[in-house]
């Protein structure tokens, strides 16, 4: 059972002053995010364009060659290749013997630790905050210092680690006639949990793959719990430029660099495929928080504005309900803005379309603005 610690937090709510101090200090973090955000939407559409531009360019001017030998004919080309990625040398974790002639091998310890959450429950005028503490494994230090003060108490943790994670990879690693640069080394993935075969007796028990310093069945608070993972010699595919007999990035006319792999046999045309989609993904990532930017943004800006209108009771609810929405329509209009102008100069087409977007997302948020002062002024009337 968990242990658990409970404590009383008397709410004050701020008055209206207060409020109003605290509103206009965050509007400086409002206008900073606004800031930022056409500046983050800048450099992810010209970042995407470039990057879609540079791929496009690798595509046309890609040559598939064989990993069997070496061509001095495609020196400095951007070549594609599919091969069995494969090394001689033993990849090793000394401190518990563990080895093989592995790609990667790497090494994640965790130890049995008191973990603290905590959650909150408000009622009334009080706040409620229930700390719970519970025996976990966990790959990161919990530090008993920052606990809840009560809490400390009987559930201290280790402060030091006798075992570390750690990684470890082959220096060689080939493609037939070839050898992977140390970038496309750090680019192979795929690790599968590894059972070791050395004689662990030493250090604990071994179960299930994973070395137990203690009683895995019963564990105590510093135990630590050990699991090694490898990434098997296998087939990967990939798109460079021909250095040698290695690879290096391969840099296209607008300076963007195209170095390639993929964990498996995939032609050049799937490879570009995956490259474009995860540009794609990132845009879109990047798209979403320059929005979200905005928006809070515009929140914070008229967060003055929505204290003072909390002052008149019919104002107040209709001020905060209609600000959501304006805030919503206006970070939708300064977003398309900001997309469209960054399209302008590499899509010319769909910048204007963006603009003309906006240019509507604008006239709809004003008409709502009209739409919303008149039915106030209707409610107001009937009230009268």
């Amino acid at each position: 059972m968990p242990d658990v610690i409970k404590t009383v937090t008397k709410n004050s709510k701020p008055g209206f002053f207060g409020a109003l101090i605290g509103s206009i200090k965050r509007v400086g973090a409002g206008f900073a995010m606004l800031g930022l955000a056409p500046i983050l939407i800048f450099w992810n559409e010209c970042n995407s364009v470039e990057v879609a531009q540079s791929l496009e360019e690798g595509a046309g001017a890609v040559v598939a060659v064989s990993a069997d030998a070496v061509d001095p004919n495609n020196e400095g080309a951007l070549v594609h290749m599919s091969g069995q990625a494969s090394t001689t040398e033993s990849v090793s974790d000394g401190q518990f013997g563990v080895s093989g002639q592995y790609l990667k091998l790497e090494r994640s310890v965790e130890m049995y630790q008191w973990v603290e959450n905590a959650t909150e429950e408000n009622r009334d005028d009080e706040t409620v905050t229930t700390y719970t503490y519970m025996r976990e494994w966990s790959n990161s230090v919990e530090k008993t210092a920052d606990f809840q003060a009560e809490g400390q108490v009987g559930h201290e943790n280790p402060t030091t680690w006798l075992y570390e994670g750690d990684a470890w990879s082959a220096n060689a690693v080939s493609v037939g006639a070839f050898l992977l640069s140390d970038s496309q080394i750090g680019q192979l993935s795929g690790a599968v949990s590894l059972t070791p075969d050395a004689d662990m007796s030493a250090h604990g028990t071994l179960l299930n793959g994973q070395l137990y310093s203690g009683d895995p069945g019963n564990p105590l608070v510093g135990d630590y719990r050990i699991k090694w993972s490898v990434i098997h010699p296998g087939p990967v595919s990939l798109v460079a430029s021909q250095s040698g007999t290695s690879f290096e990035p391969y840099t296209t006319s607008n300076d963007r660099q195209i170095s390639l792999l993929e964990m498996g046999v995939l032609s050049e045309t799937e490879m570009f495929e995956v490259a474009q989609q995860r540009n794609n993904t990132m845009t879109w990532i990047l798209r979403i928080i320059s929005f979200v930017c905005i928006f809070l943004g515009i929140n914070l800006v008229v967060g003055p504005l929505r204290v003072l209108a909390d002052r008149v009771p019919i104002l107040g609810g209709i001020f905060q309900a209609g600000m959501l929405v304006i805030s919503f329509l206006g970070s939708a209009f300064l977003w398309t803005v900001a997309v469209g102008l960054a399209w302008l100069s590499a899509r010319p087409l769909l910048g204007i379309a963006l603009l003309v977007v906006s240019a509507g997302a604008f006239f709809g948020m004003l008409t709502l603005v009209i739409l919303g002062v008149r039915k106030y002024k209707a409610t107001a009337a009937a009230s009268a």
